[in-house]
């Protein structure tokens, strides 16, 4: 996997985006990121998730009834 030595200095107001995946919904693995820790003053920080497909939070996927159902999805 390829690394990638990126810093993004701070400036009052900016913003920082970056996608995690990639067009094909696949997981980018060169987007694992990180912060350095504060010297002086404060951070702020904020994050906003857009989901690729819906996202409800009732549902659970088939595999995931299989994980908590020992590969069982229909003894839910």
């Amino acid at each position: 996997m390829p690394c990638f030595d990126f810093a993004v200095k701070p400036k009052k107001g900016d913003a920082l985006l970056f996608f995690s995946l990639h067009p094909n919904a696949t997981i980018d693995p060169t987007s694992l990121h990180g912060s350095c820790p504060v010297i002086a003053g404060e951070k702020w920080l904020a994050t906003k998730w857009i989901h690729v497909r819906s996202f409800d939070r009732k549902r659970v996927s088939a595999s995931r009834k299989e994980r908590l159902q020992g590969g069982n999805p229909q003894s839910i």
